[in-house]
């Protein structure tokens, strides 16, 4: 039995949408699904994602950059090239 709430289409996106929100190419999208980062299920004809999933994925994605950008800054001020 799965235990993960059953998720209704109108909780989905198509991959288009989830592309969109991450502003990754459709191609990026679909390494990402292949790596088992994110995960998406067939609806009819379509390949779709948890729209919860994609905007935690895109949050982690912003806070781990920022996390890098920070590093760089400290690095370069202790380099004293900022």
């Amino acid at each position: 039995m799965n235990s993960e709430p059953m998720r209704t289409e109108a909780e989905m996106i198509n991959t288009q949408d989830a592309a969109e929100i991450l502003n990754v190419s459709l191609l990026y999208l679909a390494e990402l699904i292949e790596s088992g980062e994110l995960n998406a299920v067939k609806i009819g004809s379509s390949l779709c994602l948890s729209g919860a999933e994609v905007r935690r994925y895109k949050d982690a994605s912003m806070k781990q950059r920022k996390s890098a950008l920070d590093e760089l800054a400290e690095l370069s001020q202790g380099l004293r090239l900022g």
